[in-house]
């Protein structure tokens, strides 16, 4: 976080390609017991995981500790030494973004009691096809972690257009990497749910609700791409607010589904949709037209 809010970012990408490089290495040795290395299946990958990452967090931590490139001094004694000021500053700004995501989860959580009612392949179905989804997340991810970084870079020099027009670069991207991804979903379904699993079966159950996902990515790549945005332009609460909004209506809206239609695992893709698709709309507005719609003054000053 502290090198994507100055701006570097090839050190993450670099850290991050070594550690799953190692990875997918100790996996393949660990779980099936290659040569010396003991069998060990799926405590195996937890292992291998476990070491990827303790292996890539010195890289990262030394080039902030180390390199020329970094702004502003930093030493290992300031990571542990304790100022209440700080950590009031940080917990103010900190605690909505972490709010937001226990709330998310929180809804997840919920939603997957639901599916233990309706059948024993539900679960399965839903975690398969939310797994697959994660592809063009993690994707476009980059391109949201770049508008946080260059919306709060503008917005701190009191450049309220500039930052505008940066989110919806970056949501463009986003919507390319989404619609193209859509297209696969939709096209080729059985072949990319094939991937994961060999349960023709199951793959068949999958197939519908893939090519529903490609409905969701879009109002997706809303929330994920404007709502760092929107943290960036200095309003760190908003977020949570909407998912608050988002929880609630997920949970009582997949509730009437489940429960009260016959419309099985696909009442839980439904209920994504109109969660996303809802909060998405709220969200852009409050990016792109903050002023207009929720009269804020911050901005009108900065123009001004």
């Amino acid at each position: 976080s502290i090198l994507q809010g100055i701006g570097i970012t090839k050190i993450i990408m670099i850290s991050g390609i070594i550690s799953n490089i190692l990875n997918i290495l100790l996996d393949w040795l660990l779980i099936f017991g290659i040569g010396p290395f003991p069998e060990m299946g799926i405590e195996g990958a937890a292992l291998a995981t476990t070491i990827s990452n303790y292996v890539a967090i010195p890289i990262a931590l030394l080039y902030i500790l180390r390199s020329k490139r970094i702004p502003f001094k930093m030493k290992f004694g300031n990571i542990i030494r304790f100022k209440a000021k700080i950590y009031k500053e940080v917990l103010i700004f900190g605690l909505p973004s972490g709010g937001e995501y226990l709330l998310w989860n929180i809804g997840c959580f919920v939603l997957l009691i639901y599916m233990n009612h309706l059948s024993a392949d539900a679960p399965g179905i839903y975690n398969l096809v939310l797994s697959i989804e994660f592809l063009p997340i993690m994707i476009y991810t980059g391109f949201a972690n770049a508008g946080l970084t260059l919306v709060g870079q503008k917005t701190g020099e009191e450049n309220h257009k500039a930052a505008l027009r940066i989110g919806a670069k970056c949501l463009k991207y986003a919507f390319i990497v989404c619609g193209i991804v859509a297209i696969f979903f939709v096209l080729i379904p059985e072949p990319i749910l094939s991937c994961f699993t060999n349960d023709k079966e199951f793959v068949l159950k999958s197939v519908p609700y893939l090519r529903f996902l490609a409905l969701i990515l879009i109002p997706k790549s809303i929330n994920n791409v404007i709502g760092p945005g929107i943290r960036a332009l200095g309003d760190t609460n908003w977020m949570l607010y909407t998912q608050i909004f988002g929880t609630i209506f997920t949970c009582a809206f997949a509730y009437v589904l489940v429960f009260y239609t016959e419309l099985g695992i696909l009442s839980i893709f439904i209920t994504f949709l109109a969660d996303e698709a809802i909060r998405g709309i709220i969200n852009a507005l409050r990016f792109f037209k903050g002023r207009e719609v929720f009269g804020l003054k911050e901005f009108v000053k900065r123009d001004n």
